[in-house]
Order: C-alpha cells, then structure tokens, then sequence
C-alpha cells in the first residue's frame, strides 16, 4: 500500500425505479478496508442485469486551481454474486488528504447512465465511514403520468412520481390543473407546488373545487435548468354529498384455506376514498378494530377484490366489505358468509381442440374438469413448436387471471405452415402448476395468390375492359391486383408499358385498361399480390380496333379522336330511306361540328315531341311531310344490346364520307345522306355520297339514313 494513499471500501446501493426506460441510484458508502471494491446492491431493480457488466470509475480531484482534474480512470467489471447484488473485480487506488469525486457511467439495456458523489475528503488518521449520495441518470427530468386517485365535491386526491431529475436537485415540483382542455397547462387556473428536492412518489389533496365540473391536470418538476409537465389527465367532480353504498359480492373461489371477495360500488357519495377493503371473522359483524383479517386494496372508488388467505378449513367465515373517506368515516358494505373446503386434491383441466387456425394465430380454450378445492392463482396456454411446453420453457405463453372458470387465448406470433404444441395450465395460490393435455395444430401456408383467371370483355380504339378473377388470395390478404400490358410479350410487374390496379381482396372485377394505341396488337396478364409474392395468369393478347374495323355496336368504325375513343356507323342493314322531318318550323339544329350528332339529335326528337301528333298529323308543317323523322329513327335503333345511336351532324357524316365510302367501305349508296344539322326551317344538310359534296335540302325529301355512336 503506497502511503499517499488509503484502500477503501465503497458501497453502491441503488435503489432503480424503471419508467421509459429511466432509472435512479441512491448513496454511496465509503469506509477504509484493505482494498476498494465497488459492490452495487441490484435486488430493487426493475430492469435484468446481466451476469457480467462494465462500469466505467473517474476519480476527480478538486483544488483551488484544478477542478475535476481526473487522477485516476478506471474501467471496472461487476459480476453477479447473488440475487440482489454485483461485486467489482480487481480494485482501485483514491488520494489522500485531497478532495475528490467519484464519476460513475454505466450503461444498462442500452440506456446510458451517469452520476457524481458528493465532494469526498479521507483523512490519513480517521477511520471513520463516509457517506455520499450519487444519482445514475439519463439527464433528464421524467415524471410519471398524474393518478386521481380520489374525488369529492370540492376536492381531488393526486399523485404523480419523479423517475428521474434529470441530474440536477429538483427545485420545485406540484400539479397544475385547467377546466379548459384545450388551453396551455402552464396557463392554468389553479397549481401547488413544493420548492424543495425529491425524488420518487408524491402526492397532494387539491381543495376548493366546483361540484360537478370536469377537470384536466398534470403534474410538474423543476430542476431549475427544465421544466416538464406530464401528460393531462382528466377527472369530474361529484354531484351530491349521499353516503358510501357499497354491495359485498358472494364471495367465490372457495378453497381449504383462501377464497376471493370482491365489493361494488353502488354509490361513492362524492367522497374521497382514502382506503378500502375486506375484514373477516369467525364471528358476525366483522369490524376495523376487530377482526381476524383485514384487507386493504388501496384508494378510489372503483370496484375492488381481494384473495383472503390463511383460513382454516371446513370453516364458516363472515365477510363485509369497508371503505374509509379522507375524513375518516368508515363505511361498510352487507355481510356474507361462505364455508371453507376440506383438504385440496390435484388440479385436473382439458385443453380443447385449438379453432381459429390462420397463418400467424389460433384460438385455444381450456375447461376445468376438478379444481381440486385449490385457489387458482393463474392460469393460461404455453405453446412451443417441440412437445410438452412449459411454463419455464416455452416459445409462447398467454396469462389469462385467476380462478376455476374456463378460459381461451388467442395464440399470435406464430409462423406459417407450421406445427405447434399447446397446453392449458392453472397455478395454485401456493405456486404448483398443473397441466392440461397436449393438442397439435398447423398454422396455415402462405402462397402467393393462386388461379388467376381473365375474360376480355371489350376492346376498343385506345381501351380495354379485362374481367380479372381470382380464385385464392394464398392465406394473405391480397394488396393489389389488375392488369399489366406491353407491345411486346410477356410482361410483368417490373417490365410493362402500362398496369393497372384495383386494390385489394379476392372478389372479381372488370378491370379498364386506357391509354393505348389504336389497331395495335398488346401482350397481357391479370396479376395479384399478397405479402408473399406476385401470381400472374397465363399470357393474353388482344388488338385495339382502327378505322374501317367492326366495333362494339356492330358498326363500322368510321372516326378515332387518337385519346380515348371515337364513332362507329350503322352498317348496311341499318340504312333506310326517309325524311328529314317538320318543314316550315325551325327546329334550331345548326351546330355541323364533330361531336354535336348527339345533341343536335335530342333536340330534333324534343322539338317534334312539343308538335300536336306530327306522327298521325304531318300536314300542320307542310303538305308534303309524311310524318316520318330520321332523328326518331336514329335514336329508336338498337344493336348487339346497344340503343344509344343518333343522326350524325354533318362534320360527322362527311367523316363517314372520307374514311369509309371514299376507300370502298360501308356498302355507301351514291345517294344522298341525311346529317342532323339544320340550315332553316326549310332545309337541312345532306351530303352527296357521289360527289361528296354539301347540299341544302328540303326537309321533306327522301334521303338515306345511317345511324351513328360514339366508342
């Protein structure tokens, strides 16, 4: 031992609450030994230490012209002696006669944590023990969600905890509260506070508040570098001041020496309960100052339970139910009585056929054959993919509560097409485990989708209507299913000139395939997608209709607007020789453009309706009208299922002129043919189908008639 110098003993006793991931340590022993070892007292902690772990040691001398110089670094390895604690190998040497601090880090479960001792002094003659205090934090205040654990008329019982201080002394601390909860919490209409250090639980009566009003209220630290308000929480006030009522259930869950009671509220009063529970006897009239158990099942007024424990057996017991306000008055509920059984047998339950089989889950139930006169603690499903799962050893585990009614669980996690092992259990008050019988089952195999099937439907000049069905979406839900097409053979999600989608599910649908060139040959597959994979049908093909092709309604297709579609023209079976319609009258037809058949056509039709029966009375326009239109005859034909044909305008009918008749196609007379556009109340446009020239013509003449529509 170097005489500048003592070895000491130091102990670290931390004391770990675990909120997000954040942890807080408490004092820090030191005493003079023969070497320095650093032992750290875990039994508290709510996070799993390992066996073995790395802390790093600064020793930090303080002098009037050095502050934190690090004298000494050291990194130390903790191993396991115990349950409850970890002990350092190997030691470490601290100055004497000199004022130091001992910086600790750590870092747990990924979570970095550090903290300082308090300023340390070892005297060269003194034996005696010091002691500091030393916090492991993250650095930042984290407060716990605020608790109302209690509400009267006036007032409410909160509580919140301080995880972590963020490192520094907390300086202030309390609950804010608004009746606005929409309004800043910092702009509140009421708070208390404490200005002063704490760490851990703490809790405050708020008074003064309105009946019947609900309020929102959060609690807050302060360590003077930060302020950090918890998440609000909200409570109402009570509306009338009737005592406590509260109902003692029959009590359940028998057994030879325990049994379960459970109380309900009927009415809290608008008190604040400050504590509540059971006393049991022997004897009637059980009370708080005599009895032969007692409860106590904490704070509030919602329903409670409660295991009543080391109870003779084949005994009658008396049971009521108390609650106690924050004024002190003791409120008890009606009394029951129940019989305690003889000696307990073994636990006999049946794990039933497992029903529900997906891919990734399953739904277990078990029945109890024979409690076996036993409290049952606990009781759930373990599963593995190997026999005879356990409680301790299994890959799957469900806990489903207490007592001896039947149960089920949803078994989720699992993987597809695989075979799983499943027992039922049930765990006494006094910790055996009892099992059911083994079941097996299979998860279901996810594929890809499968049987893909098509119909085309219909084919036009830049479209195509594609029935896609498909027979099994593979056991996963199926996310996107269509068609995807290309000028050149067999295309597929990645390499297509165009695709599309008509989202999820298996339910067959008619999908439109747009944007395509006319009278050109494409390549196609229907396709599905499911989490697994992409399914396609087998390889289609299909070729856009042009001028001069035979289209939907039977007709020749005579116009192409090179976007989305175009016309088709009454083949020979259509024609007819007829008259324009009412001469005289003005019908107020003039529109020749393309597009205007349609329109020009209604108009006619509208227009002759509002005449007195020109059908049966032609003669009101001119001598000469025989009462036949070549609108109405346009609009009333029908073929191949399609009635929506009309009287071409006269842009439309010289089209059928050039692209048609002026190439031989059509079987066109070298007449003249009747267009919807009107020049007067006399005349109408026709065009010569010899010359292809523009005529005015009277509209009671004669003239051959196709029946035009649109693609």
């Amino acid at each position: 031992m170097k005489n500048n110098s003592r070895e000491i003993l130091i102990y670290v006793f931390i004391i770990t609450f675990v909120f997000l991931s954040c942890q807080r340590d408490e004092i820090i022993e030191i005493k003079p030994m023969v070497s320095l070892q650093l032992e750290i007292k875990s039994s508290q902690y709510k996070i799993e230490f390992p066996d073995t772990f790395v802390a790093k040691i600064e020793i930090l001398q303080i002098s009037q012209t050095d502050y934190n110089k690090p004298v000494k670094t050291d990194s130390i390895t903790f191993v396991r002696q115990d349950l409850g604690n970890h002990r350092s190998q190997g030691s470490i040497e601290v100055p004497l006669e000199t004022y130091f601090i001992i910086a600790i880090y750590a870092n747990i479960d990924e979570i970095e944590l550090h903290g300082k001792t308090d300023t340390i002094f070892i005297s060269t003659d003194t034996d005696q023990a010091l002691v500091s205090k030393v916090y492991l934090t993250t650095g930042h205040i984290i407060i716990d969600e605020c608790v109302v654990a209690g509400v009267s008329l006036n007032s409410a019982l909160v509580s919140s905890k301080i995880i972590d201080n963020g490192g520094k002394d907390i300086v202030e601390y309390g609950f804010a509260w608004t009746t606005d909860n929409n309004a800043a919490i910092d702009n509140n209409i009421g708070s208390l506070s404490e200005n002063s250090d704490i760490m851990g639980s703490f809790q405050r009566l708020i008074e003064g508040l309105n009946p019947n009003t609900t309020y929102y209220i959060a609690a807050f630290a302060s360590n003077g570098s930060e302020v950090v308000y918890s998440e609000r929480v909200s409570f109402s006030t009570a509306a009338n001041t009737t005592p406590v009522v509260l109902t003692t259930n029959p009590i359940v869950g028998v057994t030879s020496s325990s049994a379960t009671a459970s109380a309900t509220f009927n009415d809290n009063g608008g008190r604040i309960i400050s504590e509540k529970g059971f006393v049991w006897a022997t004897y009637s009239n059980p009370e708080i100052g005599n009895n032969e158990g007692v409860s106590f099942e904490g704070v509030g007024s919602n329903d409670f339970s409660s295991t009543l424990e080391s109870l003779a057996e084949v005994t009658t017991y008396y049971v009521r139910s108390y609650v106690e306000t924050i004024e002190g008055e003791i409120y008890y509920g009606n009394e029951v009585s129940f019989i305690t059984l003889a000696s307990t047998s073994a636990v006999i339950l049946s794990t039933d056929p497992i029903l529900g089989i997906t891919s990734n889950s399953a739904t277990a139930s078990a029945t109890f054959t024979d409690d076996g006169g036993q409290a049952i603690a606990e009781k759930g499903f373990v599963w593995a993919t190997y026999t005879n799962p356990e409680v301790a050893n299994n890959e799957g585990v469900s806990f489903e509560g207490g007592g001896v009614s039947d149960f089920s669980s949803s078994l989720s996690g699992l993987l597809d097409g695989t075979v799983y092992y499943v027992r039922s259990y049930a765990e006494t008050a006094e910790g055996e485990v009892f099992y059911g019988n083994e079941v097996s089952f299979t998860t279901v195999l996810l594929t890809p989708p499968q049987t893909i099937n098509f119909f085309i439907n219909e084919v036009l000049l830049h479209s195509a209507k594609i029935i896609v069905n498909i027979g099994s979406d593979g056991g996963s839900n199926i996310v996107s299913k269509g068609v995807i097409f290309s000028q050149t053979p067999n295309p597929d999600i990645d390499n297509n000139e165009g695709m599309t989608d008509e989202g999820g599910g298996v339910a067959q649908i008619e999908s439109l395939v747009s944007g395509l060139n006319a009278g050109v040959v494409y390549y196609a597959k229907c396709y599905a997608a499911n989490d697994v994979g992409v399914a396609y049908s087998e390889e289609f093909n299909f070729t856009t209709l042009t001028i001069g092709d035979i289209g939907p309604g039977g007709g020749i297709i005579f116009y192409d607007d090179g976007v989305i579609g175009g016309m088709e023209v009454g083949d020979v079976p259509a024609e007819i020789v007829i008259q324009w319609g009412c001469s005289s009258l003005l019908a107020n037809t003039p529109s020749s453009i393309v597009g205007s058949g349609l329109s020009n056509t209604q108009t006619i039709i509208e227009f002759h309706n509002g005449l007195t029966d020109y059908v049966g009375n032609p003669v009101q326009c001119d001598a000469a009208n025989d009462g036949t239109i070549a609108a109405f005859y346009c609009d009333s034909y029908s073929q191949n299922s399609y009635d929506d044909w009309f009287l071409p305008s006269l842009d439309e009918l010289f089209l059928i002129y050039t692209n048609l008749h002026a190439f031989g196609i059509g079987d066109f007379n070298e007449d003249f043919y009747w267009s919807s556009t009107e020049t007067d109340a006399i005349n109408a446009k026709a065009i010569d189908f010899w010359k292809g020239t523009e005529l005015d013509m009277s509209k009671t003449s004669s003239f051959w008639v196709r029946p035009v529509r649109k693609l």
